[in-house]
């Protein structure tokens, strides 16, 4: 830095000494005036010049223009021609050579050839402060001085093209030359006679004028550039100034850690976010609002102020570490780091400094002092190195200005033809072709100025449609200059034949038929305005075709614009309708007057409000809005108007309202299911638990979820069991009624049955189970219950096996002794009664005692019979009536006979022949009733 300084101080001096010359150059003064007396010489202060010239040319570090209407303007009064020719051979300024040279020499390729030769290897060598005079390779004479800038030959002054007057030209070595090259003779020699003639004491004392032209010019030049650079050096100061303070203001704005500044009574005076959010405010003008005294309300000992108030009183700079309260009056402890800042005469203007919150990180403390420390430090030095900068560079520019309207002064011509410098600007003859231009059109048309001036015309880069009319602005221009436009946009065809858009200034110059043309490029402002009106094309699109509402609101309440997207939300016609029927939103379209004081309360503290915002559709109805509203501010700070962005979500809440009841209602049914549901990790860890399962189990969900696992609530028997079936479990991927004992928090136990599923996830890992948890008590002890009684059943079965085994011996007896009974009464009546009854009827009887001889007889054969035993048996179910009627009808009896027989009427003889008929299967059948009795026989 100190290196620097010292250039710029040399710079200074030098640029001084320049001044100092041109000063002494105009007011008569002499360059010739020996070095020993003046100090310093120009030269050695040219060397004191830090840097290289590289490839700089003489013409980026000079005013050619101002030069050259100088040199133009010396002709026209002395007569004597003058050029400044670099060492290319190329004329920078002055007003050229003579006829003889312009029109004949300079226009032949060999003897333009031999004139450019001349130029550079004739004047190259010349010592500084020296002149040579020579005779050109075209026979004429030409004296050359050297321009030296920093100790580097860039060019040299000319002046050429003359005769001395003691020596005439040779009349027929021109006329050889004027045949050899094929030039008119007689306007060669013309030419040649028109040629100036001067004196050698002549020529002496203007080359003395010369020399000293020379090193004007040579110092003015090294002024010129170091100028620019001192500007440049300016603009990179002020540059690297500008950036440390918007890294400082992003630092203080962004930084992790709080910054303030305090006055003495204890009110924040400055405050970054940080130092906001520490102490739980939203923002700094909160925080610096609402806090008034920090020792009272921010400090939790209000001593604490006090003691570091002292210990920066005492030292400056101060660190502490004390304990504070932050808004909503909880504790924290805060590093406090600050320094005291006072006035020249030493009297405390405010309190500076960090706040950091260490209750979490105290390690931090030091790296964050050391920052800030250089922060400040490094802020002070660009601050003092800018001011230092700045005085110097205001002190230059003040210098150059005053040399520049010295030099505007005295050179009117060059004011009003680069009046508008930083342009393009060329001078335009009453014929359209163009006789000056300025680098800048070089820049602009790509061509260089030995190939525009003299050579083209402004029509050379206009459009065809447009040359008319600019013709026509050129007449009108020279006969009344008022009469044509003076400004006006047009486009211009470069070298290449690429289209740019110019803004003309066009302007005459007094006394003569000349225009001052000057082209500013507007290309790169033309496309931006295209690509602005495209993107204003597409704003306009998207805002009045978006699918979402977009509106711009004043203050007070009123729509300035909204598209129709957000018309139909509020049940509108269109835009215009809202506007126009929407006067306040606050009262017509909020349902309440607090929803719009919020919106407003919001955008007073930070940029956006975000929220979810009732309105009032134009038929009444509610629509809720989801609105994102942002602030546009006016350049003092005052709120422009608002925008923002609006979605019906109106339906959604709805349809949000429904999910959340029936969420509620699934978690109230899966709570307080009637059986228990848990979810358990891969090791058995409770994830999930219902209410109904806490409640059985007798734990809190806090007690159980993420702490305990399944199997803690098995008794030691029975964990074993668990641990296999469940790792089998997580391989199927479900179980089915597995039956355990838990163990609830009271230490009873509780018989449960579980059921559960797998949840996995895509690859098929295992995440979690789901299970039913149901209370085994019950079936527990039906379980048991029905034990006992298969037991009892069993008992009793066995018992009657044994009775059953009883009966069967006693039925078997019971047949035997019956069908024993059986034989003795058919032997009985055949050998005991029927004998009787043969000699009963051997006896005198009349015919009725004989018929009853023949049934009792017929009976006890019956009795005796397989017949009679088939009608009584069980399976037939026949009465004793039905048994005596079934024997009459088989013995062949008539209905008739049979009632006389039994002394019976015949109808109720013919209904029991009708129920035998039934109970032996013959209702309905044609079947003989005899036939099948006689069959049992």
């Amino acid at each position: 830095m100190k290196g620097e300084n010292k250039t710029k101080l040399q710079r200074v001096n030098y640029s001084d000494t320049m001044i100092e010359l041109l000063q002494e150059s105009e007011s008569g003064g002499h360059y010739d005036k020996p070095v020993e007396q003046r100090g310093d010489s120009p030269d050695k202060e040219m060397l004191r010049f830090e840097g290289s010239l590289g490839d700089l040319e003489l013409s980026s570090v000079i005013d050619v223009p101002s030069i050259h209407s100088l040199m133009d303007s010396f002709q026209k009064f002395a007569g004597i021609p003058l050029a400044i020719v670099d060492l290319k051979g190329r004329v920078l300024a002055g007003p050229g050579w003579g006829e003889i040279c312009r029109r004949f020499h300079r226009m032949h390729p060999e003897t333009c050839r031999n004139c450019i030769e001349s130029d550079i290897e004739l004047s190259s060598g010349i010592p500084e402060g020296k002149y040579r005079l020579y005779r050109c390779k075209n026979n004429m004479w030409e004296i050359a001085t050297p321009i030296v800038v920093a100790g580097r030959h860039m060019a040299n002054i000319i002046s050429g093209q003359f005769f001395f007057d003691d020596t005439p030209p040779d009349e027929e070595l021109f006329r050889l030359q004027a045949r050899k090259y094929g030039f008119p003779e007689e306007e060669y020699l013309a030419a040649l006679e028109a040629a100036p003639r001067f004196s050698r004491k002549s020529v002496d004392a203007e080359m003395a004028f010369l020399m000293k032209l020379a090193r004007m010019f040579s110092q003015l030049s090294f002024n010129n550039m170091n100028l620019k650079r001192l500007a440049a050096d300016r603009n990179t100061l002020v540059d690297s100034l500008r950036a440390a303070e918007e890294k400082y203001r992003g630092i203080f704005e962004n930084a992790i850690e709080g910054m303030y500044r305090t006055s003495p009574e204890g009110r924040f005076l400055e405050a970054n976010p940080a130092m906001a959010r520490i102490f739980g405010y939203d923002s700094p003008s909160e925080l610096m609002s609402r806090v008034t005294d920090a020792g009272k309300q921010l400090y939790a000992d209000p001593e604490g102020r006090t003691e570091f108030v002292s210990l920066l009183d005492q030292q400056n700079n101060a660190s502490v570490e004390t304990q504070m309260r932050r808004r909503d009056g909880s504790l924290c402890w805060i590093h406090l780091r600050g320094r005291t800042v006072r006035t020249a005469e030493g009297k405390i203007r405010y309190y500076e400094g960090f706040a950091e919150d260490v209750t979490e990180r105290k390690t931090a403390e030091e790296t964050l002092k050391q920052y800030g420390s250089h922060l400040e430090a490094l802020v002070k030095e660009r601050t003092s190195q800018l001011e230092e900068r700045n005085r110097q560079l205001n002190l230059e520019i003040a210098e150059r200005k005053r040399v520049e309207e010295i030099l505007c002064e005295s050179e009117n011509k060059y004011h009003t033809i680069f009046e508008n410098t930083g342009t393009a600007t060329l001078i335009v003859e009453d014929d359209t072709i163009i006789s000056l231009a300025n680098k800048e059109v070089e820049r602009l048309f790509h061509y260089t100025r030995d190939e525009l001036e003299g050579k083209k015309s402004w029509k050379d880069f206009k459009l065809q449609e447009d040359i008319e009319q600019l013709m026509e602005y050129h007449s009108l221009r020279r006969v009344n200059p008022e009469a044509a436009p003076k400004n006006y946009e047009m486009k211009v065809i470069d070298r290449f034949g690429s289209l740019r858009d110019v803004a003309v200034t066009v302007a005459m110059i007094p006394g003569t038929l000349k225009s001052v043309v000057s082209l500013l490029d507007i290309t790169r402002l033309k496309n931006v305005e295209r690509a602005l009106m495209n993107s204003e094309a597409l704003y306009r699109n998207l805002f009045e075709n978006a699918s979402i509402g977009m509106f711009q609101t004043s203050p007070e309440g009123g729509f300035l614009r909204c598209n129709k997207a957000f018309a139909e939300m509020l049940g509108y016609e269109s835009p215009e309708e809202v506007i126009s029927s929407v006067v306040n939103t606050a009262t017509d379209l909020h349902t309440t007057i607090e929803n719009r004081a919020l919106i407003l309360s919001t955008l007073e503290q930070r940029e956006w409000f975000y929220g979810e915002i009732p309105h009032i559709r134009k038929d009444g109805s509610m629509m809720i809005g989801k609105m994102a509203i942002r602030r546009m501010l006016n350049p003092d700070g005052t709120i422009a108007y608002l925008e923002g962005i609006a979605e019906d979500i109106t339906e959604k809440k709805k349809v949000e309202e429904k999910l959340k009841n029936y969420t509620e209602e699934i978690t109230d049914l899966y709570e307080n299911a009637p059986c228990g549901y848990h979810s358990l990790a891969e090791d058995g860890t409770y994830l999930r638990i219902n209410r109904t399962e806490l409640s059985w189990l007798g734990y809190s969900r806090e007690e159980v979820v993420g702490k305990m696992k399944f199997s803690d609530l098995l008794p030691a028997e029975e964990k074993a069991l668990f641990m296999t079936k469940f790792s089998d479990f997580k391989k199927r991927g479900w179980a089915r009624d597995h039956a355990y004992t838990v163990i609830r928090k009271d230490g009873s136990r509780l018989p449960v049955l579980i059921n559960a599923t797998v949840v996995s996830d895509e690859n098929g890992r295992y995440l979690m189970s789901r299970g039913s948890l149901f209370d085994n008590s019950e079936r527990k002890y039906a379980e048991e219950a029905l034990l006992e009684r298969e037991k009892e059943l069993r008992l009793k079965a066995q018992n009657l096996q044994e009775v059953n085994t009883t009966l069967n011996v006693l039925l078997n007896t019971i047949e035997k002794d019956t069908e024993e009974l059986k034989e003795r009464v058919t032997t009985n009546i055949r050998e005991q009664v029927l004998p009787y009854l043969e000699q009963l009827k051997k006896t005198p009887l009349d015919e009725v005692q004989k018929g009853f001889v023949q049934i009792a007889e017929s009976r006890l054969d019956e009795i005796a019979s397989p017949f009679v035993k088939k009608l009584t048996s069980k399976y037939l179910n026949l009465t004793k009536r039905e048994i005596q009627i079934a024997t009459l009808i088989k013995d062949g009896k008539t209905t008739k006979e049979i009632a006389e027989i039994l002394d019976a009427k015949k109808r109720a003889i013919d209904f029991h022949r009708e129920n035998i008929r039934k109970k032996l299967g013959l209702k309905n059948k044609k079947s003989n009733l005899q036939i099948l009795l006689r069959s049992f026989s």
